[in-house]
């Protein structure tokens, strides 16, 4: 049996008793360092970092067995055969080119501030009528006395073509409503007549003079349309809204649990309407409980600042 010379011995025991000291040193100093928040566990840290030093280079070791044997014997789903540097210049000229168009202010200042583009004004009212809302709506007939012609026109003619597709849709249910004679089809007719009658008011397409008139054939046609369908939910929660329209704020209520009532699911969009109505009311326990509850609020980017406000002064 072959033996080390003596010197290769004690060259063996200087390194095992240099690496030894120093994983001393630092398991000592780290378990000081931590004894002001770790107090009771000195002896575990110092055991720990001890143990942690000492042992990496049989850690290293292992390691190294392991990721030899994973480098040779590993598979991949898909193997690169060829590969090739991108080409970052020709980046410059076939990436697509993206860029804020209409900045980060607010699209309405941008609208009638006369130092903007007409042409970022037409393109900011073409993308406004693309995704039309009573926001949208709002924003562009306050073009209408904007000092660009361009604009006004282009404002006036998204107005008049909103206007004149929901006239035109109105217009074809209410003959579609005269020829008919079933009483399904009838109420189904109502139903949609409701909806559209309430959408010029919603959208403010009307002059004042004729919302009360507006108003009284949504609820007409609710009516005639609940004779038939008594339990959707969708009708009692247009009739509430009507309801907070007039601010009849107690047979808003009452069509709103109507509404989750004859619903198989939770209306947590029903939800803000009713602490709308209990905050006019004064009856601020009763929002907190409502919001509280309203879970799936937390995915509305306008809502849910207002309801977390509530959530937290509970």
């Amino acid at each position: 049996m072959q033996t080390l010379p003596a010197n290769d011995v004690n060259l063996l025991l200087y390194l095992f008793f240099w690496h030894l000291g120093i994983s001393l040193l630092i398991a000592i100093g780290s378990s000081l360092y931590l004894k002001s928040r770790f107090s009771s566990s000195r002896i575990q840290s110092f055991v720990f970092f001890l143990l942690f030093n000492f042992s990496m280079p049989v850690i290293g070791y292992i390691s190294s067995l392991w990721i030899s044997y994973y480098l040779k014997n590993g598979t991949y789903t898909q193997k690169i055969k060829k590969t090739t540097l991108l080409d970052l210049e020709e980046f410059e000229y076939n990436f697509i080119n993206i860029h804020r168009e209409f900045g980060e202010g607010s699209v309405q200042d941008m609208l009638l501030n006369r130092y903007v583009p007409t042409e970022k004004k037409i393109k900011a009212l073409a993308s406004l009528s693309d995704n039309m809302s009573q926001g949208n709506m709002h924003i562009i007939k306050n073009t209408l006395i904007s000092s660009d012609d361009e604009v006004r026109l282009y404002g006036f003619a998204i107005i008049d073509k909103t206007e004149r597709e929901l006239n035109g849709k109105i217009y074809r249910l209410l003959e579609s409503l005269k020829s008919s004679e079933d009483v399904k089809t009838k109420a189904s007719i109502a139903k949609d007549l409701a909806f559209l009658y309430w959408e010029m008011i919603y959208y403010e397409l009307s002059d004042d003079s004729l919302v009360e008139y507006l108003l009284k054939e949504v609820v007409n046609y609710i009516d005639k349309a609940l004779e038939v369908y008594f339990e959707d939910p969708k009708l009692y929660v247009l009739l509430g809204r009507v309801y907070m329209f007039k601010k009849d704020y107690v047979n808003a209520e009452l069509q709103f649990t109507l509404a989750e009532k004859f619903s198989e699911e939770k209306l947590n969009y029903v939800m803000p309407y009713l602490a709308e109505i209990n905050f006019i009311s004064g009856d601020y326990e009763k929002v907190k409980s409502i919001l509280k509850n309203a879970q799936d609020l937390d995915l509305n980017n306008k809502l849910y600042p207002i309801v977390e406000q509530w959530r937290v002064s509970s």
